[in-house]
């Protein structure tokens, strides 16, 4: 559900936000807020706010990971996905 792969074109989840891509017993969660978890963090390396991201819900698309970039190129908010490895790296959707 990584919003640059889907404006990449290399992703099957293109043009599917809103659609049935599973069955109904199935949700995603991303949430970076959890203390102690692993990758948790509290702003992404944009510096926008991290909170849950319900990207599969009972089935239905209703969410792509994303940064400022391609939050811009969906129209949607960015929704505090950017990761980079280092201060060396731009940041990336992950």
């Amino acid at each position: 559900c990584e919003a640059d792969l889907v404006a990449a074109g290399d992703s099957c989840l293109e043009g599917r936000l809103g659609q049935k891509i599973g069955a109904d017993i199935v949700s995603v969660v991303d949430d970076p807020t959890l203390r102690g978890g692993y990758g948790a963090y509290p702003i992404d390396d944009e510096g926008v706010d991290a909170r849950e991201k319900v990207l599969i819900r009972n089935g239905v698309l209703t969410e792509y990971l994303n940064h400022r970039e391609t939050a811009g190129r969906f129209d949607l908010e960015p929704n505090a996905g950017a990761r980079a490895q280092d201060g060396l790296h731009h940041p990336l959707v992950r």
